[in-house]
């Protein structure tokens, strides 16, 4: 059983007794059965004609199969008086119309100020188990338009740009592919038909996805097309009803509140809308199926009240459940709870590192499948939790409302701010808000109290909270609170820290030791090993990002975005079966099991390869197909990159210095013997080096990789903090990385369509990479390995699409 930490501040979990299910398996079968019951009257705030508009929502937006026939219990609709008149019209409008088909007609056309449905004679519970069979037997189907799913399958069977897909290659498309999820209020459609849930919320279903990229290479949006329905006897006799309707004035209005039905209040800036879209877009398989399992552990009662009745396969452990269902099934099970309870479970997954997200990745819902609120509210994952944030990202508002929630006319904020300048406490605030690391506010106004920190996780919402009991947990603590708030966070990899950590160790080591005895060879040993696999990261990590930097199509392939895996394999593929010095070719592992020589050869031979590719430079150009639209069109963008390798098309000063410290790299690690001393200090020699030879070494390591780092040959993260803009709109943005380093670059967007980072975002800044008749340095996106990046990775890059049919359609509905 996992820490009882996980538990928030405001909700109790009742985790799950393995023992106790084994000893009364029996009798907890009958009561969850019956607390399913209770749940599906108890929890619902609703009335019947609030049901009838949920669910003729959820009809009108589901593809319907052509030769659709309506069940009989759909004949068990009460129909009042303007019903029975209206369904004369459609018997006489039709013929071999059948009573099931009119009234679900009925029931479909029914809005909450015009009725044609008898709501105190109609069974609704006959009609939501007809519904859910029909779900259920996909007679009714709701497209999964989520993640890629259709994406991929789409680029699988049609070469053709349509507006909307027809009908049949929309059967030929959906099939073998899970009922999508969405809700409306309480009710939940999807793979296991329909389910109640805890929480209310407003994904109505949708008969559009996102689902290709078309062949214009300047073009990076995901185009959309519209999913048909089929046109059997239902459809018509709805189309009828609606037809007449149109002439009524009372059927216009309606009087219906989408806060009734699961839409969040439209001005609030903390808007969960789109948790179910995050929840599928954003995490893998294994990961949904982790929330899923801490989700039964920690909610064991509430969740498997809702579980379906009669589904074998949801009883037994968090973990025989998991294994048996597959990843669509299990998001459908966790909406069964409330978005705190979810958040909750996630952040507690990622605070545990069993939700594994790098430092640098924001996880995103990728698409905007529906209208947001007044804020334009979006929610995104990252190594901290789970955040919402208003498309104008105002974090110090939120830092102000934060403080004044907890010091509402508090004699204590008082003296917090009596050094700060200001005539009263509200102008000191504002001047100690706008002076004052983010930081030092919230350990200073935050921590001050164990209240204090329960207010903030109150004011906070949702999330994995605790009270730190450590120095480090108090760091990681106001992080979160940070970054829940909307700040960005500057966050560094350990490799070059660690790197030069451990030099200074190893070169303090051999200073202090003259004597060549036993022990003292031990210690340079031990501080030496850890030295030595840090210098080999360092040249890995260098040599990977070199090649793969200087040699990549990065318009067409990796979109400017470097995965160390990704370049390593690369640099391996193209660097293996080159000559070494003596003569015989060099392997290099794709995985990273390179050792110190071949690395430090390797930067020698990439010298070698970028030469015969400048000889045969003509051959590397784009064709006019692999240039965007705007090429050679307008002089307003430019687009610099002509030639498949970044090396043809940087400045030709740039390339030659890069050329020659390549080779300058490998001739100072070769001169001071750096892999002939690691060989001698690892093991027990007679020749073990001097310590004139291991200062010499070390001196000549650390300015090698001194430069490296400069020049970003050895690749250093930066992030953005801030810019200085004239009154002309002239201006730099600055960057600054691990070691405080700043970098300013000049605005300019005429290379703004070339795929390269944009402003904000952590990114690799190369000053030794110009574009060639320019002075803008080379950017990169940082993209470190995770399930996220692997299920979206090569996402952009099929674009097949032949014949265009005709535009693409809008995709964005907004029931407010």
């Amino acid at each position: 059983m996992y820490k009882e930490f996980i538990k928030s501040y405001k909700v109790d979990l009742i985790l799950a007794n393995p023992l106790s299910a084994k000893l009364n398996q029996k009798s907890q079968k009958v009561e969850r059965l019956k607390m399913r019951e209770v749940v599906a009257v108890e929890n619902l705030d609703i009335n019947k004609e609030q049901f009838g508009y949920i669910f003729s929502l959820f009809f009108k937006k589901c593809i319907v199969l052509s030769d659709y026939k309506a069940s009989d219990k759909y004949s068990r609709i009460a129909l009042n008086e303007k019903g029975n008149q209206y369904y004369k019209y459609v018997e006489s409008a039709f013929r071999d119309v059948t009573d099931p088909e009119i009234k679900l007609a009925m029931f479909i056309a029914s809005t909450p100020t015009f009725s044609f449905i008898d709501w105190e004679k109609t069974d609704t519970s006959l009609v939501k188990e007809a519904f859910e069979n029909e779900v259920l037997n996909r007679k009714l189907l709701f497209p999964w338009i989520y993640d890629r799913l259709l994406y991929d399958k789409y680029s699988e069977l049609f070469t053709i740009r349509y507006k909307e897909i027809p009908y049949d290659e929309t059967i030929k498309l959906l099939s073998d592919t899970p009922q999508g999820i969405f809700q409306i209020g309480n009710y939940i459609v999807g793979p296991f038909g329909v389910l109640t849930s805890l929480d209310k919320r407003l994904n109505q279903p949708i008969r559009t996805s996102y689902i290709w990229h078309c062949n214009e290479p300047a073009c990076r949006r995901v185009h959309s097309a519209g999913l048909s329905t089929g046109n059997c006897l239902t459809s018509k006799v709805l189309e009828y009803l609606e037809d007449e309707l149109k002439k009524n004035e009372a059927a216009k209005k309606s009087n219906i509140k989408y806060t009734q039905l699961g839409l969040p209040d439209y001005y609030d800036d903390m808007h969960l809308g789109e948790l179910t879209i995050l929840l599928t877009n954003a995490f893998s398989e294994l990961e949904i199926k982790n929330i899923l399992k801490y989700s039964i552990d920690s909610y064991s009662k509430e969740i498997r009240a809702l579980f379906p009745k009669n589904e074998r396969r949801l009883y037994g452990s968090s973990d025989q459940i998991c294994e048996q269902l597959s990843r669509e099934e299990c998001i459908q099970l966790i909406l069964l709870l409330e978005n705190n309870s979810i958040i909750t479970v996630i952040e507690y997954l990622i605070d545990n590192n069993i939700i594994k997200i790098p430092y640098t990745e924001k996880r995103e819902t990728r698409y905007q499948y529906y209208g947001r609120n007044y804020f334009d509210t979006y929610i995104e994952a990252s190594f901290f939790g789970i955040r919402a944030l208003p498309l104008r990202k105002s974090p110090s508002i939120r830092l102000k409302n934060l403080i004044e929630s907890l010091y509402n006319n508090d004699e204590d904020l008082n003296w917090y701010l009596r050094h700060q300048e200001g005539d009263n406490t509200h102008d000191k605030l504002n001047h100690y808000l706008t002076v004052e690391d983010p930081k030092r506010i919230i350990k200073e106004l935050v921590f001050a109290s164990p209240q204090k920190m329960r207010s903030t996780f109150d004011f906070l919402r949702f999330g994995n909270f605790y009270i730190p009991t450590s120095t480090n947990e108090e760091e990681k603590l106001i992080n979160k609170i940070l970054w829940k708030l909307g700040y960005d966070l500057s966050l560094f990899p350990d490799i070059h820290k660690l790197f030069w950590d451990r030099l200074e160790k190893f070169t303090q080591t051999t200073i202090k030791t003259n004597s060549p005895d036993e022990s003292i060879k031990e210690m340079i040993r031990s501080s030496g090993v850890n030295f030595f696999v840090s210098l080999e990261e360092v040249l890995d990590y260098s040599l990977s990002f070199s090649t793969w930097a200087l040699l990549a199509n990065h318009y067409a392939d990796t979109g400017f975005k470097f995965n160390h895996e990704e370049a390593r394999k690369f640099m391996a593929y193209t660097l293996s079966g080159q000559k070494s010095f003596n003569g015989s070719p060099l392997v290099y592992d794709e995985q990273g099991k390179n050792t110190l020589g071949p690395l430090i050869q390797g930067f020698s031979i990439l010298r070698d390869v970028c030469l015969k590719i400048l000889e045969e430079k003509e051959s590397y150009k784009r064709t006019i197909d692999e240039t965007p639209g705007y090429y050679n069109r307008t002089n307003v963008i430019k687009f610099p990159f002509q030639h498949k390798p970044l090396l043809l098309d940087l400045r030709d000063d740039d390339r030659q210095q890069i050329l020659n410290f390549l080779i300058d790299i490998t001739n100072t690690l070769e001169r001071n013997r750096v892999a002939n001393i690691r060989n001698r200090i690892e093991h027990k020699r007679n020749d073990f080096p001097l310590n004139d030879e291991i200062d010499n070494a070390c001196r000549a390591i650390s300015s090698i990789i001194m430069q490296m780092e400069q020049l970003g040959i050895c690749p250093t993260l930066f992030h953005y903090a801030g810019n200085n803009v004239d009154k002309f709109d002239r201006g730099t943005n600055k960057y600054v990385n691990y070691k405080g380093k700043e970098v300013n670059n000049i605005f300019d967007n005429s290379y703004s369509n070339c795929r390269l980072p944009s402003v904000s975002v952590p990114q690799f800044i190369i000053p030794c990479m110009r574009i060639h008749g320019s002075n803008v340095v080379l950017r990169f996106w940082v993209q470190e390995s995770s399930d996220y990046v692997d299920r979206w990775g090569e996402f952009d890059k099929i674009r097949n699409i032949k014949e265009d049919k005709t535009q693409e359609i809008s995709f964005i509905e907004n029931p407010q």
